[in-house]
């Protein structure tokens, strides 16, 4: 099987998902973070194929959670799913204020109850 690390993020994210939509049944897609070199790295794989990518930037993670997204919503609706409706999920898990991200109730104040 032909394995190296993809550099650039968009060539992997492309072959990545072109690899799932020709294989749906038989690609695998991990990521393991190792917290020793404070690495992320990502694998996708059919056994014959193999794209590795690794990084340790921490503005890669919104793309990385957006590429989850995508595989997600290939694995759910089919390999002919668009781009456009895994973008759209994401948008709909997103909250929509900084108070529901604190987990703040929005119109109403937090009382101590005693």
């Amino acid at each position: 099987a032909a394995m190296g690390y993809v550099r650039q993020w968009d060539d992997f994210a492309e072959a990545a998902q072109q690899l799932f939509r020709e294989h749906p049944n038989t690609v695998r897609y991990s990521v393991k973070y190792r917290h020793c070199d404070g690495k992320l790295l990502l694998k996708v794989t059919n056994n014959q194929q193999c794209l590795l990518y690794k990084t340790d930037q921490v503005q890669e993670l919104k793309k990385v959670e957006r590429l989850n997204n995508i595989f997600f919503t290939l694995a759910v609706k089919g390999a002919s799913a668009s781009v456009e409706e895994a973008e759209h999920a994401t948008e709909e898990l997103q909250p929509r204020s900084q108070d529901q991200l604190m987990g703040k109730q929005s119109g109403r104040k937090n009382r101590r109850r005693g």
